[in-house]
């Protein structure tokens, strides 16, 4: 029943549609124009749906794209939620946009460095009462034939409020040369949490 009910929310529905397109898609140009077989990649599509440590649940679609000499720019935009009593449930909706750069270590090895900007809303509108914050994002991304892995540290600062920081990581597979199928791990705000979700790399 609780699967019922989460694929009936519109963010749902709008991201299990793109996710459809996305495959047909990706069916016709499969091995048209395959993503680098030996290195992280710094351009593509993500969506996915997190389990939080308090009770909470969310969802996410992320994109991620490399404009020119290692630059990439990004952005984010989750809502989250938390069922208080059978008819009521808490909201948040959290969105972010930056720009980062990342750095060849070795061979199927990168470090990145990313900065954002982006607004936590206690609704499920980003633009009502909320908070700014800002965040440091920093990492080691790792290729090693199709699994893909990546740790890293993330320092978030909240306008008026507290800051956090602490680990991230990510494991993904690729199931075919441009989409990949994994879990990120998220121990920041307080709470740690799970995201489960697939990539769609252009």
């Amino acid at each position: 029943m609780r699967l019922i009910k989460l694929f009936s929310r519109p963010l749902v529905q709008v991201f299990a549609a793109a996710s459809l397109f996305a495959v047909i898609g990706q069916t016709n140009t499969l091995y048209a124009n395959s993503a680098s077989m030996s290195q992280p990649n710094y351009n593509y599509f993500s969506g996915g749906i997190s389990e939080y440590s308090n009770g909470q649940r969310g969802i996410n679609v992320y994109g991620q794209f490399e404009i020119q000499n290692q630059f990439f720019v990004l952005g984010k935009y989750e809502q989250v939620t938390r069922r208080l009593a059978s008819t009521e449930r808490s909201s948040q909706t959290i969105a972010e946009t930056g720009i980062g750069r990342y750095f060849r270590m070795l061979d199927g090895t990168t470090a990145d460095v990313s900065v954002t900007g982006g607004r936590l809303s206690f609704s499920q509108n980003v633009f009502n009462t909320g908070t700014n914050f800002y965040t440091l994002n920093t990492g080691i991304s790792h290729r090693e034939g199709a699994w893909e892995l990546r740790g890293g540290y993330r320092y978030v600062d909240f306008s008026g409020e507290n800051s956090y920081h602490g680990f991230v990581g990510s494991v993904f597979y690729y199931v075919a040369p441009q989409m990949q199928l994994g879990v990120q791990f998220n121990d920041v705000y307080g709470r740690s949490s799970y995201t489960f979700g697939a990539r769609f790399v252009f």
